[in-house]
């Protein structure tokens, strides 16, 4: 496991560290500290690694600063720490502050006097500690989740899980079938604040853990809980910000109170980002709440009756049946018609298709239905029968 850049403020031995340049690149993961005693590291280090850098027995000037900075960039390191001495680097060069600057690439500067054995020790406990708190994380929240039959009490006492008055699940999903690396850089921003969120303060807790292409969040909180849920829609936004391009969602199960609830909420989260598609995200918009579905609520509840689920299956039965058999799309296309307002327009171009071939296939839904949608309750019960069946 691993930790952030960013966390690295938390330690004792950081307190008088500056950070000079790569402020961006906070995020980057700490897999293990590495001091440097020889001139060139790359075959030393896997990538991750954050550098300590004294001088000390190297050939100190500017460019070879310049040079091992290039070096750790290419190698992926985390972060380069220069420790400063009149004798040794009396001072970190303009040239590598602005390369770490233009590669996002963290660069400290230390005070001399702190011993390097105490800030490694501190480092490799932190990462060991997270290490820990994950696990014990990944575990409450599979089997709080996942498991048929589990005592969530027990589980919050036996994984030391904080949980006050309320709480609710939140998941931010990529829109993607394979793990990306623009998904785990983004999943790495999202934990770095957490992780922030998590050590300042103690009356909130955030707990989580990546399954598939979803970042679970457990969040638990006293009265402030509005607060901590925009602050990570203020997180969230800011990593969209980083990846404009990049399809990415969050949504929020409702509040909670009673633990036993937990699935319960989970499956909200889900139904959520199952309708992320619904136009119920005006754009540029990506976060959707629970108690923003409205009718979609409803729709939960009914499809739980199975003599409704088969009245209605049976109403676009014959869309079903000839879509399967001509590999059409009739039922997509009736769906995004009632979604779109009747709109021909926003339809075609909803589906990617030409007007005349959007007019051509509705004329047959209507001839295949038996209706021309004039009557305003069928319209509404055809429209039921399709999110039902298509959910």
């Amino acid at each position: 496991m691993s930790i952030y850049c960013s966390d690295l403020f938390s330690l004792t031995t950081f307190r008088n560290v500056k950070l000079r340049a790569g402020e961006d690149g906070l995020t980057r993961k700490v897999t293990w500290p590495f001091v440097c005693v020889t001139p060139t590291i790359s075959q030393w280090l896997h990538g991750g690694e954050l550098l300590f850098v004294t001088g000390l027995g190297l050939p100190v000037s500017d460019t070879y600063l310049i040079h091992l900075t290039a070096e750790c960039i290419a190698k992926n390191l985390s972060g380069i720490i220069f420790l400063l001495h009149p004798e040794h680097i009396a001072s970190i060069p303009e040239e590598v502050l602005r390369i770490a600057n233009e590669k996002s690439f963290p660069l400290f500067e230390m005070p001399w006097n702190v011993k390097l054995v105490d800030a490694t020790k501190e480092i490799i406990q932190l990462i060991q500690a997270e290490h820990n708190s994950r696990e014990r994380t990944r575990f409450f929240l599979e089997s709080a989740l996942f498991s048929e039959n589990c005592d969530i009490d027990s589980l919050l006492q036996f994984y030391d899980i904080a949980l006050y008055d309320n709480y609710c699940i939140a998941i931010v999903q990529a829109d993607e079938t394979a793990f990306s690396k623009t998904t785990e850089l983004c999943f790495r921003q999202m934990n770095s604040f957490i992780r922030h969120k998590r050590l300042g303060t103690d009356s909130s807790n955030i707990l989580s853990c990546s399954y598939a292409n979803q970042l679970i969040l457990f969040i638990t909180a006293d009265q402030n809980f509005d607060d901590t849920r925009q602050e990570i829609e203020k997180a969230f936004r800011y990593m969209k910000a980083l990846f404009p391009s990049h399809p990415i969602y969050l949504a929020f199960s409702s509040v909670k109170q009673e633990i036993t609830e937990i699935k319960a909420a989970y499956k909200e989260v889900q139904l959520c980002l199952s309708y992320k598609d619904y136009h119920l995200l005006p754009p540029p918009e990506c976060i959707i709440r629970y108690e923003q579905l409205g009718i979609y609520r409803i729709l939960l509840e009914l499809k739980k009756n199975n003599r409704i689920v088969d009245y209605c299956y049976k109403n676009i039965k014959v869309l079903i049946e000839y879509d399967e058999k001509h590999s059409a799309n009739l039922l997509k296309t009736l769906k995004s018609y009632f979604i779109n307002n009747n709109s021909l327009t926003k339809t075609a171009a909803d589906l990617y298709i030409h007007k005349n071939t959007l007019s051509y296939r509705l004329s047959l839904i209507k001839s295949l239905l038996g209706s021309d949608f004039s009557n305003s309750l069928e319209q509404m019960e055809l429209f039921i029968s399709v999110l039902l069946y298509d959910t």
